[in-house]
């Protein structure tokens, strides 16, 4: 049985001055009932008995009027159509990714990564629905049942990643779930509401387990390998192995081949700064000269996730020193620069992350590194040096709890030291890198 929409209500409004009584009610003789308004001084009623005259007259015709259209099989609200909605959520996630760019300071809005991520989630969505028999599904037939049947689908039928297909992991259908019910929250939330049960739909979107990987730290010879591996990467030194069989005699040939093409933004900077700092991927791509500051020996992250603002020391830290041979190479790299952003970038707009040079480094190193996992191993290498997991936290902008269950791992072949760049074994490379920045901009 379908909820009530609110009844009429009499609300005083004030503009430029001017304040004027209106009657709110809904319209059912259009099909669609649709929420409208009108003026009390146009009706008549210039006081308030007769303005709370109006208003019941308003409720009792709204009454009649009402029945007549679940007599006619007018529509309601949980008969609105569930893509038609959805579309509705889709336009507003639009227009608050618009709001983020006009005015990227004031963290309104959604920023172009989250949009990707739900447009998506919910284009899969959409396709599903979209099948023979559900495309006219209305809100108030949604059921758990049905919900659970799409997730079912998203389990079994395999992803893509890039032209490779794949099965889709725990966490990856748990991401899904959390978008969708998002979407669906957002539906809800008008009014008159579109669900006359949405506590039971929850059930539906209970995460499975195993939804999150163990944490894991990386040992210092890793490191090392990855960042050289890089290093070797942005300076041109990159060849890859070939595979082909000829179409015209059948015959297969292997043959090794350079690739001369740099990427726009250098990984192996990338990859310093993820692995000293602990931040996002984004976070680190968004990275301007505006944020690090020297005096302060540190820089300002504005939290992808959160929209907050977080301050890293590299140096001079009472709780331990990060990285001060890194911040040193920051100031060399700031001085021979008048770019906006900390990596360069080219002739792109912006930087960006070289997905296959970084996976062509992780394979020259034998070693599988991801942006997210060096977040990890900056927890872990901060407990093993014991800087608390409250203070890792805060450097990294999520929650203590959060930092101890899913970032805290135990550090491979860890040789004590006083920072955590040295501990990782990346000082030597850092101080032959701010050496070779001096020459250059000396030179140059």
């Amino acid at each position: 049985m379908s909820r009530l929409r609110e009844p009429p209500r009499l609300v005083q409004w004030t503009k430029r001055g001017q304040t004027d009584w209106y009657i709110f009610y809904t319209d059912y003789t259009s099909g669609t009932p649709k929420r409208k308004r009108v003026l009390c001084e146009a009706l008549g009623a210039v006081n308030a008995e007769q303005r709370r005259d109006k208003l019941n007259a308003f409720k009792d015709k709204e009454v009649f009027e009402r029945a007549d259209a679940l007599k006619q099989g007018g529509v309601l609200a949980f008969d609105s159509p569930l893509l038609a909605e959805i579309k509705n959520y889709r336009d507003d996630v639009t227009q608050r990714g618009k709001t983020r760019e006009t005015n990227p300071e004031s963290r309104q809005g959604l920023s172009s990564q989250s949009i990707r991520a739900i447009n998506d989630a919910l284009d899969h969505f959409e396709t599903w629905l979209k099948r023979p028999g559900q495309k006219a599904l209305a809100t108030g037939h949604l059921d758990r049942q049905t919900l659970q049947k799409y997730f079912d689908h998203l389990a079994t039928t395999p992803g893509l990643r890039g032209k490779t297909k794949i099965q889709r992991s725990a966490a990856t259908l748990n991401h899904h779930r959390r978008i969708v019910r998002a979407c669906l929250r957002w539906i809800n939330s008008l009014r008159p509401r579109r669900f006359p049960d949405f506590e039971e739909l929850a059930v539906a979107f209970k995460p499975v387990g195993g939804g999150h990987r163990v944490a894991k730290a990386y040992s210092p010879q890793q490191l090392v390998d990855f960042a050289e591996a890089a290093l070797a990467i942005d300076r041109g030194e990159r060849r890859v192995e070939i595979e082909r069989t000829k179409a015209k005699f059948g015959n297969a040939e292997a043959f090794e081949m350079g690739i001369y093409q740099r990427p726009a933004t250098p990984i192996a900077q990338l990859f310093l700064l993820l692995v000293l700092t602990g931040c996002r991927r984004q976070e680190a791509l968004d990275l301007k000269w505006s944020n690090v500051d020297f005096e302060r020996k540190g820089i300002t992250i504005y939290a992808q996730k959160t929209g907050r603002e977080r301050f890293v020391p590299l140096a001079g830290a009472a709780e331990g020193e990060v990285a001060p041979k890194f911040l040193q190479l920051l100031k060399v790299w700031s001085s021979k620069t008048e770019r906006e952003f900390v990596l360069p970038h080219n002739d792109i707009p912006a930087p960006a992350f070289a997905k296959s040079a970084w996976a062509d480094a992780c394979q020259r190193a034998g070693v599988q590194i991801s942006p997210q996992r060096l977040r990890q191993n900056f927890t872990s290498y901060g407990a093993s040096m014991g800087v608390s997991a409250s203070t890792c936290a805060l450097w990294q902008g999520h929650s203590t709890v959060i930092a101890e269950r899913h970032y805290r791992a135990p550090v491979p072949s860890r040789k004590k030291a006083p920072t955590f760049e040295k501990a990782m074994g990346l000082d030597t490379l850092i101080s032959e890198l701010t050496a070779e920045a001096k020459a250059a901009h000396e030179g140059g």
